[in-house]
């Protein structure tokens, strides 16, 4: 800045000093007239004094750490509120249920309990238990619904699928017997490779693994896998999978795959769901009803929540709070992770947000979440929709009762707006598994 000369204004664009005259007639307004020149001489006197101000203050309780949304909502009025809860109940109210497909039957199908969808391919994988004690892994792929079972055939039942973006997928078993649980991972084909040796007849009988492929068997005494999650990374190919006696994360380092713990004293509880809430970070919740954060970083775990049951689903909703659902008063809660670690171990906390008209019995059928939107399946075959953001059930369809009473229990259901095999357009959409048939919930 030029230094200020007495009697001289310092034009900033021409880089130039002017003479300001005693008698000189400014156009009103002009930063060389002699009332705006006293201004600024007063102002470089006198720095302490500030310009005066627009007479807009900022509310207090916009700069609190858990009550900063609800300061925000209360300045900005109810409309926006209204704006969403309304969109979720437009899009809600729209849907039309139709089915997708029915599971492909290799002895005699059984109900489809788990799947996911890839993108890529545009295809589904599910997983079916054959009447004659086999669990498969089928995947489902084009217009005319060409099938090919995966390389993967168990004994016990399979209780999660996990895709990771890489298109990894892993499965985790039950044991049983002299069956050890276990889990297995195959990488899926690449897309111009879909339709090769695709068997329409009959399932492999065999782990059929090749080099990109791996399992990991737990003995039968040592308990069973539940859950398992992928790290949100294209990058790194990373899973957490949880059972009794704790979780281990399974990560690929040059071509091999590797088990850990993350802490030297690992709780061991039964682990009945993970989700991640970033790349390093993520969440588990147990049968005993607590739930911890991970941090892969540092090894690092602190029990943040502790629910007054046991929890069977935890997901994330943003990177502060998350979606925990269970059995009993657990039924239904929103927790804030920013409140800290749980002060107490046998004390249940206090959660940020309640659902009071959720339905029992126990939500330990589907459930997912997308956005602030929470759709989950009860054991009396029916599906729910609540909006996080009133704590109230979100009609389905146009009709009154909405879809009505389910065929069965909703063992898996999604959100998803991928293109699926049967609607090319993406927009978002419900998917769920009734019996041994996937339905599609859309517009």
């Amino acid at each position: 800045m030029a230094p200020h000369l007495e009697g001289f204004y310092y034009d900033e664009e021409k880089k130039k000093y002017f003479k300001i005259f005693p008698q000189h007639q400014a156009p009103k307004g002009v930063k060389y007239s002699k009332e705006a020149v006293k201004k600024q001489q007063g102002l470089a006197h006198n720095p302490k004094k500030k310009p005066p101000s627009s007479g807009i203050q900022k509310a207090m309780i916009l700069s609190h750490s858990l009550l900063g949304l609800m300061g925000l909502q209360r300045e900005l009025g109810p409309s926006h509120d209204r704006l969403m809860d309304a969109a979720s109940i437009a899009w809600a109210s729209g849907l039309e249920r139709r089915g997708l497909f029915r599971g492909y039957n290799c002895i005699g199908g059984r109900d489809i309990m788990h799947f996911a969808l890839d993108g890529v391919t545009e295809s589904f994988l599910y997983t079916s238990f054959e009447m004659d004690g086999y669990a498969n892994i089928i995947q489902v792929a084009n217009a005319n619904g060409a099938v090919r079972p995966l390389p993967f055939v168990s004994k016990s039942l399979i209780t999660s699928l996990s895709l990771s973006p890489s298109r990894i997928l892993l499965a985790t078993t039950l044991g049983g017997g002299e069956m050890p649980s276990r889990f297995s991972l195959t990488k899926l084909r690449p897309p111009d490779e879909f339709n090769k040796d695709i068997r329409d007849s009959e399932c492999p009988r065999g782990v059929g693994l090749n080099s990109e492929s791996a399992t990991f068997d737990r003995g039968p005494l040592f308990g069973d896998w539940w859950t398992a999650a992928a790290k949100p990374d294209m990058i790194s190919n990373v899973f957490v999978v949880g059972g009794t006696l704790g979780l281990v994360v399974c990560a690929e380092r040059e071509g091999t795959w590797f088990l850990d713990t993350l802490s030297d004293s690992p709780p061991r509880d039964d682990v009945m769901s993970v989700d991640w809430l970033d790349r390093n970070t993520f969440i588990s919740g147990d049968r005993s009803g607590k739930v911890r954060l991970y941090d892969t970083r540092h090894k690092g775990t602190s029990l943040r929540i502790v629910s007054p049951s046991s929890v069977t689903h935890v997901k994330r909703m943003h990177e502060h709070s998350i979606v925990v659902a269970g059995n009993g008063a657990s039924r239904l809660n929103i927790y804030d992770l920013r409140s800290g670690s749980a002060p107490n171990p046998e004390t249940p906390c206090q959660p940020s947000i309640t659902f009071p008209t959720c339905p029992e019995p126990a939500i330990t059928a589907g459930f997912d979440v997308h956005g602030t939107l929470i759709a989950l399946a009860t054991q009396d075959q029916q599906v729910k929709l609540f909006d996080a953001r009133t704590a109230r059930e979100v009609p389905i369809g146009a009709a009154p009762d909405g879809f009505g009473d389910l065929s069965a229990t909703a063992r898996c259901l999604r959100f998803t707006d991928y293109k699926t095999v049967m609607n090319k357009r993406r927009a978002l959409r419900l998917l769920l598994a009734v019996g041994n048939v996937v339905e599609e919930w859309a517009w």
